[in-house]
């Protein structure tokens, strides 16, 4: 990833090489490492949440909002109201390097979660519209609950909206819980005409919730020309499509280490749309557009890695063929039916095309070749993959941490690295693998055939960080840190089912202690 400093944010363009052999995509990425080991969902515990200080203004009505976002001497505003801001006209963003946040995640002098100043966009006669539309270059809304009144309008929480000019327009979106929208909770959208500007959207660590209406409801979706979208460590729940594109020339997402807890239409939580969606009454274009054409576009590249869904019809969909190719990567779903294609070019309902819309195809991996579309190391009905709650302070709702694969019998929690969070520690036989934070993937840090029923865990060295403990009948031995060999501490016949452990003289060092009966 390529980091470029413009005005007071740091804008993230995920820079992913492919190489294509054997079906599969390699993606060489460096997401692990760039982005925050934070909770899926962002709130409490979200690394890169904006601390509010003396540089913001803070506001609490709509008409504060609305007079420091027009003003050009202010370029960060804290939104501080307790009572939810009804909105019911679209408020305008049209200038760069602008800071809106919220305080999200963030605890009270009496060690109370703050959910966030919430926004609601009002009902009235518009056809559409969103609480803010956006213009400018370099822009982040972080922090908030925004939230639509009514379903059934075609409203959006965010909206970028591109112009036919030559530019670039960066804006993130992070940490926000977007709910409620009948069109998206972030829409991105490109000109249609512009062949020059680019359309550049990071959106990470939110909880985006039952945007559903029927035929549209997105969480995030993207639209037209040269509009890319980078969408990491959401949570989704009760969404039409979680993520989707239109299918026009250009568009591009890569997902990433999000998390689906259900899906409200029996619909694919991941979709690119094709040429039909935007042809579906122009029957002779439709006649000639089969689906080996090359008018039969479905964006330029869609990248899927490392996401989950607990409860969804179809992970993915794919309406035609990507200009580039749609590459699905060591994802996990509940789906029995985890891929599906549509014959794009008979997704019609006025004209009399076979074969019938919406035909479910089961397709060889060669033949989803001639739809540029790679995959492998996905999985369906994982038997063990497991995705894991956490109710903060025990005085909260259940929300989810993250997700991985293991078995839960496998798995311990300590702090391995010294930073004062609990890491997940996995031994399957073969390996000790690692969540730092119990927040990212697991990666392997040592290569052993013991496993969670004779192992043990403590700082015996007094650093900060659990070391991993053995007693083999002769020895006692530690590997420290668990990513060492193991030394030899102590010569012992008692086993670890013997013992317990703990500081007894407040060192910090872990004592050894036995039970004697008599």
């Amino acid at each position: 990833m390529k980091y470029i400093i413009i005005g007071l944010l740091l804008i993230g363009s995920c820079k992913v090489n492919l190489t294509v052999s054997n079906n599969c995509a390699d993606i060489n990425t460096q997401l692990y490492k760039e982005i925050p080991n934070s909770p899926v969902g962002g709130g409490i515990g979200y690394e890169n949440r904006v601390i509010i200080d003396n540089s913001f203004m803070t506001v609490n009505t709509l008409q504060e909002l609305i007079n420091a976002i027009n003003n050009p001497s202010i370029n960060k505003i804290h939104i501080n109201s307790t009572s939810p801001i009804e909105v019911f006209q679209q408020i305008n963003i049209n200038r760069d390097d602008l800071v809106i946040a919220g305080n999200r995640g963030a605890t009270d002098s009496n060690g109370k979660l703050i959910d966030g100043a919430e926004i609601i966009l009002q009902h009235d006669n518009s056809s559409s519209k969103s609480i803010f539309q956006i213009t400018s270059n370099n822009v982040r809304i972080t922090g908030l609950r925004l939230k639509s009144e009514i379903i059934s309008d075609n409203y959006s929480g965010i909206k970028l909206e591109g112009a036919n000019v030559s530019r670039e327009l960066n804006l993130i979106v992070d940490n926000c819980e977007i709910s409620n929208f009948g069109y998206a909770g972030v829409q991105i959208n490109g000109h249609s005409n512009s062949q020059t500007e680019k359309i550049k959207c990071r959106i990470n660590h939110n909880y985006i919730h039952h945007n559903n209406k029927q035929g549209l409801g997105y969480g995030v979706v993207i639209n037209y020309k040269n509009s890319e979208a980078e969408i990491y460590y959401n949570w989704f729940d009760q969404n039409r499509h979680s993520v989707a594109g239109n299918g026009r020339s250009g568009e591009v997402y890569t997902a990433a280490y999000n998390f689906t807890l259900s899906n409200s239409m029996n619909s694919a939580e991941y979709d690119m749309h094709g040429f039909s969606d935007f042809n579906k009454n122009n029957c002779s274009e439709l006649q000639n557009c089969t689906y080996n054409s090359s008018c039969n576009i479905a964006g330029k590249t869609i990248i899927l890695l490392n996401n989950a869904c607990v409860n969804s019809r179809y992970f993915f969909g794919l309406r035609g063929i990507p200009q580039e190719g749609a590459y699905a990567l060591n994802n996990f779903s509940s789906s029995p039916s985890f891929f599906k294609l549509w014959r794009t070019w008979s997704n019609s309902s006025n004209c009399s095309l076979l074969p019938p819309n919406d035909e479910n195809i089961n397709l060889e991996p060669v033949e989803w070749e001639a739809y540029k579309f790679y995959q492998c190391e996905n999985y369906n009905l994982p038997d063990t993959r497991c995705y894991y709650n956490v109710s903060w302070s025990g005085r909260n709702n259940w929300v989810p941490l993250f997700f991985n694969l293991f078995n839960k019998n496998q798995a311990s929690i300590n702090d391995f690295n010294g930073d004062n969070i609990d890491d997940l520690f996995v031994s399957n036989g073969t390996s000790w693998k690692l969540s730092s934070k119990t927040s990212v993937p697991l990666s392997i840090i040592n290569t052993s055939s013991y496993t969670n029923q004779s192992l043990r865990f403590g700082d015996f060295d007094g650093n900060g960080s659990a070391d991993v403990f053995l007693a083999d009948g002769n020895n006692w031995r530690v590997s420290w840190n668990g990513t060492s060999n193991w030394e030899i501490i102590n010569n012992s016949s008692y086993d670890a089912q013997s013992l317990r452990f703990g500081d007894f003289n407040g060192d910090k060092i872990t004592d050894v202690l036995r039970f004697v009966e008599f």
